[in-house]
């Protein structure tokens, strides 16, 4: 049987896409910077782009190719990723650029520095780099005993124990949860927060474990101010390493934009795969197509 294509908005293609991006992730344990963890807590919050049809191909197995958009207020974020070489990504991301381009708005994408073919499809549909790199991604492996301690004065709890409104309302909407718990992956035993002896947030850390791939991933982590510089985001990064090697994770992904978070995930057994680079395309910009 040959490739087929569907136009998918919503649910169903969040379904589709992380389909897609287990199969890759499968293939390549650790190369890629995205999983399917990543767009369902994309999807904490309604977006603009939620329900705009994209273009998701199928091959005899289930969806195999896709570009997609994820929209935010001023920069939308455009990506693309095929298993195996049915579909080119030019193809996709010129899928996604079309749906973009008739809301007139600017887009990013977010593309490791050794992915060659990917950097040639971007910069010949109007990308531009930037001049450093914005982050990267790490991993960690979860084969060895993690015994997180918890300092005097403060304790853990997950959403399964705690009541009340969620500590990420504050920065993703009234709605974040109720949108969480629509997705796939999301467990409430793994969305971690760390209050002291009155009850006070002191931080929050949300961890995904997908059981197929059988990969973890961390997203987002927040210590408020009030508590920094006190070793608490290691506390929930090791409690939550803690549960995902528990649950059956053998690795478990971070991403990174500055060197404080760096260290911060080095320290606590992260190993630095990619550096990533965040490339630019302005409103407006047609795209011209070369092979992948």
């Amino acid at each position: 049987m040959g490739i087929s294509v569907l136009q998918l908005a919503g649910h169903d293609r969040l379904d589709a896409l992380s389909t897609i991006l287990r199969r890759a992730r499968q293939q390549h344990q650790t190369s890629g910077i995205w999983d399917a963890a990543d767009l369902q807590w994309w999807w904490r919050k309604p977006r603009r782009s939620d329900d705009l049809a994209t273009s998701v191909y199928f091959d005899a197995v289930g969806p195999v190719a896709a570009g997609w958009l994820t929209s935010s207020e001023d920069l939308w974020q455009v990506d693309c990723v095929s298993v195996g070489a049915e579909v080119d990504r030019a193809t996709l991301l010129n899928d996604a650029l079309q749906v973009v381009d008739q809301h007139g708005v600017p887009v990013e994408m977010l593309v490791e520095a050794e992915d060659r073919s990917l950097w040639a499809v971007a910069i010949a549909a109007g990308f531009t780099p930037g001049a450093a790199p914005s982050g990267g991604t790490a991993w960690c492996d979860l084969h060895q005993p993690i015994r997180p301690t918890v300092p005097e004065g403060f304790h853990l709890v997950d959403r399964k124990q705690a009541s009340g409104p969620h500590p990420m309302v504050e920065r993703n909407g009234a709605a974040v949860e109720d949108r969480l718990k629509t997705t796939a992956l999301y467990d409430p035993s793994f969305d971690l927060s760390l209050v002291d002896a009155h009850d006070n947030l002191a931080g929050y850390a949300l961890f995904w474990f997908d059981p197929i791939t059988r990969l973890g991933l961390l997203e987002p982590l927040r210590i408020l101010d009030a508590f920094q510089r006190r070793g608490l985001a290691s506390v929930l990064i090791n409690e939550g390493l803690r549960r995902l090697r528990h649950a059956g994770a053998t690795r478990c992904k971070v991403g990174f934009v500055d060197e404080h978070a760096r260290r911060l995930y080095r320290s606590c057994g992260f190993v630095q795969t990619s550096v990533d680079y965040q490339l630019l395309r302005d409103r407006g910009t047609a795209p011209r197509l070369v092979d992948s």
